[in-house]
């Protein structure tokens, strides 16, 4: 692995905090990154590297170590096909150890459970990203005939709502049981578990994931597991933040967009290629990320490696921290 970091603002040193816009302001979200801290130091946590989650090379560009919450977290992209992925990446169990005790904490900086308001606010803006996916017809066709559709990592179960008014019949799954209490009185079926949990009792139409594929340290695992699941012509939909987007939903800030829960950071070309290698077909997919794919007769697709996707994404994130001109100042103070 060689060391290309972007600048030597995205190399780690221990006192770096967040975006100010970032901040909650309460002691719950800097109590969360003490304890990670403390993982780490104590030797809790873990890294290992792997192989390109997507082609198998194991040849990387490390291009930044540090992540929004100022913590140690080494970000790098695959040469052979531009992926960017966490890597050295936590163990398994350091992952599940991660979202079980501190993500709320380090990302919401709350305790307890979304209010009904918030939930089915947050449902109700929904419902124009379900109204963008449902102009592809065959998804439209799909919810027309009252399918059954998975919401996998569902959360409190916002999206579960706009997808049940779209006319699917959709089913939440999450390991936050406490986050789902508001989303079953609202009229949500939520239920424990993830995808495997959820294959056990269904055999889905559409499996939907919204910000969920980045933070999965196995994808290709989770892929295969959503193929092999999915009814014939069913489809996976897939929501993911866009990397090209970094300028207009992150500031521009690669030191806010690199965080510890995304394991993978995708273009539109690198999930299209990740996804297919499984065996599934596009429909559609866009910048910002949306993806809509469907299973047909096995059909998977070898991947090819993109030397070129490599270098285009190198300079676009090149390019994007060389114009990010804020300081160092802007962000917290050490606390």
């Amino acid at each position: 692995m060689l060391d290309r970091f972007l600048s030597q603002r995205l190399r780690y040193k221990e006192g770096r905090t967040i975006h100010p816009n970032r901040e909650k302001k309460n002691s719950v979200q800097e109590k969360g990154r003490k304890d990670v801290i403390r993982k780490f130091k104590n030797d809790i946590y873990r890294f290992e590297e792997r192989p390109c989650s997507s082609c198998s090379s194991s040849e990387f560009d490390k291009i930044s170590d540090v992540d929004r919450h100022g913590l140690y977290f080494p970000m790098s992209i695959c040469r052979s096909c531009g992926l960017v992925q966490a890597n050295p990446v936590l163990r398994k169990e350091d992952y599940i150890d991660f979202y079980a005790n501190h993500y709320r904490n380090l990302y919401s900086a709350r305790t307890g459970f979304p209010s009904a308001e918030k939930l089915l606010s947050q449902s109700e803006r929904n419902d124009s990203q379900a109204r963008r996916l449902l102009k592809n017809e065959y998804l439209a066709k799909l919810a027309s005939e009252n399918r059954t559709l998975l919401d996998i990592g569902c959360g409190g179960g916002n999206f579960t709502l706009s997808w049940a008014r779209h006319n699917f019949k959709a089913i939440g799954y999450d390991y936050n049981e406490e986050y789902q209490i508001v989303g079953r009185e609202l009229g949500a079926d939520l239920r424990i578990g993830g995808l495997e949990d959820a294959l056990k009792e269904h055999e889905p139409d559409v499996i939907f994931y919204n910000h969920v594929m980045e933070h999965v340290r196995d994808i290709e695992l989770e892929l295969k597991l959503a193929w092999e699941g999915l009814k014939e012509g069913g489809c996976l939909v897939i929501v993911v933040p866009g990397l090209r987007r970094i300028r207009s939903t992150y500031w521009g800030d690669l030191r806010d967009f690199f965080q510890m829960a995304h394991v993978f950071n995708f273009t539109k070309e690198t999930l299209q290629s990740i996804v297919e290698a499984v065996g599934f077909s596009t429909l559609h997919v866009d910048g910002h990320i949306r993806g809509i794919f469907l299973k047909t007769k096995h059909n998977k697709n070898p991947f090819k490696t993109d030397w070129q996707h490599y270098e285009d994404t190198f300079r676009f994130l090149r390019n994007t921290e060389r114009d990010y001109f804020h300081e160092e100042k802007i962000y917290a103070r050490p606390k």
